[in-house]
């Protein structure tokens, strides 16, 4: 211990400790963080040796250094007294606004924020909405803004690959919502204002983005060129982030580590080669560090174009930790510099370990470089066969192109075998095609559409607009030639993997089998790693016992969506809301779940009454099953379903179902909430009524007509809580014990309401609401469980209620 540490050993334990502060529950005090810290560094001035203690404090100041800013961010969040207030707030436009076809969103800085004539302390930077087209917002504005906030809150449901609340305050946005219509709301932009706004980087970046929508405005792929240029991903279409998701290749229109170390690495050999071969001659300043810095210098230049976003920001100082190790030869091997790099990352960005894109682009670049590290060197190369024109000179040629190919392959396996534990975990869907897909888009795009595209940016802003057109329609063609390819691998059945709920042993088994495949060279020890690594391939989902039933109300905001599975069937009720109400849930929430559940097939769909949160996922949930039949209380709202009848029953696996509502004279009427079908569904340990959006009249006709039958354990309340539902008579006859809600968080209609939260308060019902709970699963076994899924969560960073 008394010999110098490696550099890299020190920025190790600090970067563990960061990590690690990623899974606490809870902060620390901003003061003892600050002491403690304060205490750590005049450690390690006054005791220079190397020892033991000074790891530990290195990791001591990791921790404490995640913490210090973590509170700070939360300091920050809005004040619960001034959600969903008028608010005025002054501040810029951030970044450049996405503009679709019912709405704007953009981040906006607030500087000063007042209600009632009062200023209050500013909650930084904001996301927020524009539900209108008379106002066209631009980046750098100065507005003055009326507004309503509410602080960050996201949708929680098991299997989700996206997790909004931590997105929002990695990003240090701590709070959301919507522009009013109001005369307050002002453009403060003066003439030096304005001069600032046309110089300003994002108003360069949207002037490009859109005079390429306005060179090509037939061309399906200028989104994605957009994306590869300014980072700006608004117009790529949902067909085809589809098929970049389906065959593992999303990560080609995120400006990343890929494309900003390819474009330093292109810079570095293209000045090396210019120099080496060029008369001038440098005697104080080694060629290859000019390239490096040179490399680096262009890298900057493009992180700024695509915005110098937080992902754009941690591939930039990756590639910067990368060129200082090579320019000061401390650290001649690449995991050193790799771990430099870690370091420097959680050193600028200490919440990086919230984004699942952090772990991902590190553990993928960790094992290339293990790859890189593994690979056999390539044919000898001599002068004369390298620069001959012989029939040597064209076999050893074609022997390093071959190695060339060779390696690539083996990295591409090797990359996927290493990746796929990470994505179990983090994903309900995996691309069984990436490794294909990727071996021949990552060339593709990394060597053809990029370059070309930055060399057509380079004539762009040098005023050679002509030349940068030409430019930029070769490297569309280059990716309608990608697409070609791409397509067939998505469209195919088997391209995606659905591994379902995974026992923890069986994905840490798993995870091991991959990293022991990938470090054997030899085959015999390839072959015993299967043992770990084909239980996930045969693992079978435990069913439900006879007469038994899950229940599963998903988190869709306002409406309701929800599934029953039985022994060997699945239903549906209702499957959410769509724009304009919200995205449609049916596709970023049904069928992610249902992946979860490792579904394959669904039996029936019931779509409860023809209102648009209720129905909004059906039409993409019918086509990902299009055999599965279709019932509704408004039937012929849908072509082919039938009418849900008061009294049709039908018995799965032991398990009885039966339509209690709508009665017979209503069915083919229009009567809005009403006219929603009522499910009872009764198992061996109980029963659950499913009520849709029923209001008071169909309420007492069913307290008059189907009295008996009404009693449930558990209820989901109609309407989600509405004040027009949930009657005294009719919960009186339910008389539940459990009672669950789908409403959205602090939803416009002020669901549920306090009239309602005190009938059952009143009646001792146990209430769950999504807003508070997230996804819920009500077990119908051999007793009646229910389950949370906000209760699982233990981030700090989520706002607890």
């Amino acid at each position: 211990m008394h010999k110098d540490m490696p550099f890299s050993i020190f920025a190790v334990c600090f970067s563990v400790g960061v990590i690690s502060h990623r899974f606490l529950p809870t902060l620390f005090p901003v003061t003892a963080s600050i002491l403690l810290g304060l205490s750590g560094i005049l450690w390690l001035l006054l005791y220079p040796k190397n020892s033991l203690t000074r790891l530990i404090v290195v990791f001591t100041i990791g921790l404490l250094w995640a913490n210090f800013i973590a509170t700070k961010v939360i300091s920050e969040s809005l004040h619960p007294s001034l959600e969903k207030q008028d608010l005025i707030i002054v501040g810029k436009i951030v970044g450049i606004p996405k503009h679709a076809e019912r709405y704007t969103s953009f981040d906006f800085q607030i500087d000063h924020l007042y209600h009632e004539n009062k200023e209050y302390p500013s909650p930084g930077k904001v996301k927020l909405s524009y539900y209108s087209s008379d106002i066209r917002f631009a980046p750098s504005q100065l507005w003055t803004l009326s507004v309503r906030l509410k602080q960050p809150r996201g949708l929680q449901n098991p299997g989700q690959a996206f997790d909004y609340e931590a997105w929002l305050f990695e990003r240090r946005i701590r709070a959301t919502g919507y522009i009013r219509k109001s005369p307050l709301n002002i453009l403060n932009d003066n003439d030096n204002d304005n001069k600032a706004s046309f110089i300003s980087l994002d108003k360069s970046r949207q002037n490009l983005a859109s005079h390429l929508a306005t060179q090509f405005p037939e061309n399906p792929f200028v989104g994605i060129l957009t994306a590869l240029l300014v980072g700006v991903k608004h117009d790529i279409s949902s067909a085809q982030w589809e098929v970049f998701q389906k065959t593992g290749t999303i990560h080609l229109v995120a400006i990343s580590g890929l494309h900003i170390g390819l474009v330093a690495s292109l810079i570095f050999a293209l000045v090396s080669f210019i120099l080496r071969n060029s008369a001038m001659t440098l005697v104080r300043i080694p060629i290859p560090i000019i390239a490096v810095v040179a490399g680096v210098l262009v890298a900057f230049g493009y992180a700024l174009m695509a915005g110098m976003t937080i992902p754009t920001r941690r591939a930039f100082i990756m590639v910067a930790a990368f060129a200082i190790a090579m320019i000061s030869r401390r650290c001649t091997k690449p995991h050193q510099s790799m771990c430099i790099a870690l370091g420097c990352v959680l050193l600028v960005d200490p919440l990086a370990p919230l984004s699942k894109g952090f772990w991902l682009s590190f553990w993928a670049v960790s094992i290339i470089v293990f790859c890189v590290s593994r690979l056999p060197k390539r044919p000898t190369d001599t002068r004369e066969i390298s620069y001959g024109y012989g029939r040597a000179a064209w076999a050893h040629t074609a022997k390093i192109v071959l190695h060339h190919i060779k390696s690539m392959v083996k990295i591409q396996l090797i990359l996927t075998a290493g990746m796929l534990p990470l994505l179990i975990l983090v994903f309900p869907e995996i691309s069984v095609v990436s490794p294909l897909a990727n071996l021949i888009a990552i060339p593709l795009v990394s060597l053809v559409t990029v370059p070309i595209s930055l060399l057509g940016l380079c004539l762009y802003f040098s005023g050679f607009e002509e030349g940068s057109i030409y430019l930029f329609w070769t490297a569309l063609q280059s990716l309608k030639v990608l697409w070609l390819f791409l397509t067939p691998l998505a469209e195919n059945n088997l391209s995606t993997w659905h591994p379902g709920r995974l026992p923890l042993m069986i994905c840490i088994g798993f995870g091991l089998g991959c990293l022991l495949w990938a470090a054997m060279k030899a085959l015999p020890g390839r072959v015993l790693t299967l043992g770990l690594i084909a239980p996930v391939f045969f693992f079978i989902e435990p069913k439900h016992d006879r007469g038994e039933f899950s229940y599963h109300l998903l988190d869709v905001g306002h409406g309701l969506a929800s599934i029953i599975q039985t022994a060997n069937h699945v239903l549906i009720f209702d499957a959410g809301p769509a724009p304009p109400l919200s995205r449609d849930m049916g596709k970023s929430v049904v069928l992610p779940y249902l992946d979860f559940l490792a579904v394959n097939t669904i039996d029936r769909i019931i779509i409860s009454h023809y209102h648009l949160d209720h129905y909004g996922g059906f039409a993409t949930v019918k086509a990902q099953f299009p055999a599965a039949s279709v019932f509704s209380g408004a039937a012929h709202k849908f072509p082919g379903a039938t009418q849900c009848i008061a009294g049709d029953t039908w018995n799965w696996d032991g398990v009885i179902f039966e339509f209690l509502w709508p009665d017979l004279d209503l069915a083919g009427s229009d009567s809005g909430n009403n006219i929603s079908c009522a499910l009872k569904v009764t198992a061996k340990a109980g029963s659950i009524l499913l009520t849709g959006d029923i209001e008071s009249q169909a309420e007492h006709n069913l307290v008059r007509n189907q009295a008996k039958k009404l009693a449930s354990n558990v209820l989901q309340v109609p309407h989600q809580g509405s004040k027009t539902s949930s009657t005294i008579a009719f919960l009186n006859a339910v008389k539940p014990d459990i009672a669950v809600m789908s409403v959205g968080y602090l939803n416009r209609f002020r669901h549920p309401h306090s009239i309602v939260v005190n009938r059952y308060a009143e009646r001792e019902i146990k209430t769950f609401r999504t807003d508070h709970s997230g996804a819920m699963t009500v077990k119908f076994g051999k007793q009646i469980e229910l389950t949370e899924t906000r209760k699982k969560l233990t981030g700090y960073w989520y706002n607890e209620l």
